[in-house]
């Protein structure tokens, strides 16, 4: 089965290579119960995820997986950002294109520190998402299902700008804001898109005149 869905993935580099993208993303299959057999997945995921890498640096591609939820929604074996961090740095002996996709969503249902995870894994981010989980059980939008930034999920736009500080001063991935269309209708998703993306930058920049000022001895 692994062997195989290597090998039905591998002809579809020409679809990528045919659109410009330079790189195709991955993920892996249904998490096991078991923590031993969960172990043994990362183990044939690390090998599909070589096998690949190996394929499609001869169409000049990276590689790119992400690492979902284990529990809660998504349920995938691979896992965490640390998990995922150590099958790419293991991959690095002997490929250069094995690169992560990293989702604010993911990590927290997974109960990891997000700042601690991107700051392990930063050579290795290739494309960030920044996603608003549900973690309230009695929720029906419990878990990644890509709501607006606030309430009911865990991620606001303070913790956003608090990451793009964080990025700003290491290297920079792609950065993506992922929100599911509900009730909006297309343009007025954009449009929230776009003025959260502008609020973060005017709150950021507020911060950095504030810092400038102290720093002159304006206050």
């Amino acid at each position: 089965m692994r062997r195989r869905s290597v090998q039905e993935l591998i002809p579809h580099f020409d679809d990528a290579v045919q659109q410009a993208s330079d790189a195709v993303h991955v993920i892996s299959g249904p998490a096991e119960t078991y923590p031993d057999k969960r172990s043994e997945q990362l183990r044939q995921f690390e090998k599909s995820w070589l096998e690949l890498c190996e394929a499609a640096k001869k169409k000049d591609l990276k590689v790119i997986a992400e690492p979902l939820d284990t529990q809660v929604h998504k349920k995938k074996a691979v896992g965490t950002a640390g998990e995922a961090l150590e099958i790419a740095r293991n991959l690095s002996v002997n490929v250069a294109n094995a690169f992560l996709c990293l989702d604010t969503s993911h990590m927290i249902l997974n109960g990891e520190d997000v700042i601690s995870s991107v700051s392990a894994a930063i050579d290795y981010i290739d494309e960030f998402h920044f996603c608003n989980p549900v973690l309230k059980s009695d929720n029906p939008l419990l878990g990644d299902t890509h709501i607006k930034l606030g309430e009911p999920g865990e991620l606001d736009i303070q913790a956003v700008g608090h990451l793009v500080d964080f990025f700003s001063t290491s290297r920079r991935p792609k950065l993506f804001l992922e929100v599911r269309n509900r009730n909006d209708s297309v343009p007025d998703l954009i449009r929230y898109c776009r003025q959260t993306v502008m609020v973060e930058k005017t709150n950021r920049s507020l911060k950095n005149m504030v810092r400038a000022s102290s720093s002159n001895d304006a206050f």
